[in-house]
């Protein structure tokens, strides 16, 4: 530690920029580049912070890297963060391990956790912990939930343990690799009109009987205890059943029968 009039400067520290670093007392092994770069930090180390008045508010917290005008401004002791691009991380105060790529990824983000933005604006709003959000405004509407996953979508306020992927009428066409020819024991997946995908277990527990996919004797495809919904009236449409049952109108028959 040294001493430059009555003032005490931890070890090791860079600073250029005026009022960078000034309120150092015990903090080892920062660099501030810019103007109020680690202006209050007191006895935080490690942190590095480049760009006017980056980590500005910092006082304690260790390990964290803001690169970009006010990125991480109101950091205080939050330690691990990781923000790149203007006001990224901004509002964040004890928030520990998140990352911040883009001009204000998790601008609001003041304790929360875990979190990592990738992209303009992603996770703008979010105040939960260990989302993930990659692509512009992706997630920006997500709030205090906690867990979800948004790719290139803005996400829904109130959603927690959720995965969004793509835009509803953007993106039309889904294509995923090492599904198809895998055959797998388990339950018919159903989708929503809104993209939600769900598993139906009843469904799939009258079709195991049949043994789908499984050859007979004479080498063709059982589809014995195999049953769908047939419209009643003749030349009606086929539907598979949800929830072990058919609408009115449609009739449960095994494709045996047909």
């Amino acid at each position: 530690m040294r001493q430059n009039g009555g003032h005490f400067y931890g070890e090791f520290n860079t600073a250029c920029g005026d009022a960078a670093l000034r309120a150092d007392t015990k903090g080892l092994s920062d660099s501030a580049f810019g103007m109020e770069a680690l202006e209050n930090n007191t006895t935080g180390s490690k942190d590095t912070a480049s760009g006017k008045q980056a980590l500005r508010e910092n006082t304690t917290g260790a390990n964290n890297t803001a690169s970009g005008y006010q990125a991480l401004f109101y950091n205080t002791i939050g330690a691990e963060n990781t923000a790149s691009g203007i006001q990224a991380l901004f509002f964040n105060t004890t928030g520990n391990y998140n990352t911040a790529s883009g001009a204000f990824a998790l601008f609001d983000n003041k304790t929360g956790e875990g979190n990592t933005g990738d992209g303009f604006g992603a996770l703008a709003h979010t105040e939960g912990s260990d989302n993930v959000a990659l692509g512009y405004l992706a997630g920006q509407n997500v709030t205090t939930g906690s867990n979800n996953i948004d790719i290139s979508t803005e996400g829904v306020t109130g959603d927690a343990n959720t995965t969004r992927i793509g835009t509803e009428g953007t993106q039309t066409s889904t294509f995923l690799s090492g599904i198809y020819p895998t055959h797998l024991t388990g339950c018919f997946v159903q989708v929503e009109s809104s993209g939600k995908l769900g598993c139906n277990p009843t469904a799939a527990a009258e079709g195991e009987e049949g043994k789908e996919g499984k050859e007979g004797k004479e080498g063709k495809v059982s589809t014995k205890g195999i049953k769908i919904c047939v419209q009643e009236k003749e030349g009606g449409s086929i539907k598979l059943p949800k929830a072990g049952a058919c609408k009115k109108g449609y009739a449960l028959k095994e494709v045996a029968e047909l």
